[in-house]
């Protein structure tokens, strides 16, 4: 199964510290085995649309194998490896889509002004290109405004947004 992989800088996984083999020219990077898979074990991913959730340094297109479960807005697979990093998602793009976020957060305000702080601190996350701090921001901001189906849509028009800029 193809999804995704939010890493940090040199392919390391957040939450383990684990360095992705990376591919090296036609070559794919090694797989990465896991006894353990689940909420608390295995090669962690997402889908396209879970991307919003889990946005770092790097972006890597990877390959999934073995029980591929979702939990929530992440999979998890007991086997893993890197096909392609997305080249595409770079400090430049981080930037640009935190500054989207925060010009919706600045539009929610507009309507409704006593959000203007939040507003504010989406706008000072965007400027240093804190993308997952700043899309997390404007997703609180559309709840407080419109509930949990606004978060959840506007969790869905930052997927969108970079599934479209990232050619994904």
């Amino acid at each position: 199964m193809r999804a995704y992989a939010c890493l940090r800088a040199g392919g390391i996984a957040p939450f383990t510290e684990v360095r992705y083999p990376q591919p090296d020219g036609d070559r794919l990077g090694d797989w990465l085995e896991i006894d353990r898979v689940g909420s608390r074990g295995g090669i962690g991913a997402c889908t396209a649309g879970h991307l919003p959730y889990w946005l770092l340094d790097e972006l890597w297109e990877v390959e999934l194998e073995g029980d591929v479960q979702q939990i929530g807005h992440k999979l998890t697979a007991r086997r893993g490896r890197l096909v392609r990093r997305v080249d595409s998602w770079d400090t430049e793009m981080a930037r640009t889509f935190s500054l989207a976020c925060a010009y919706r957060a600045e539009a929610i305000a507009d309507r409704s002004p006593d959000l203007a702080a939040h507003a504010a601190d989406a706008a000072r996350f965007a400027a240093d290109g804190n993308a997952a701090v700043t899309g997390y921001i404007v997703s609180r901001v559309a709840e407080l405004a419109g509930g949990v189906d606004a978060y959840d849509a506007e969790r869905s028009a930052q997927a969108a947004w970079l599934a479209d800029r990232l050619a994904l």
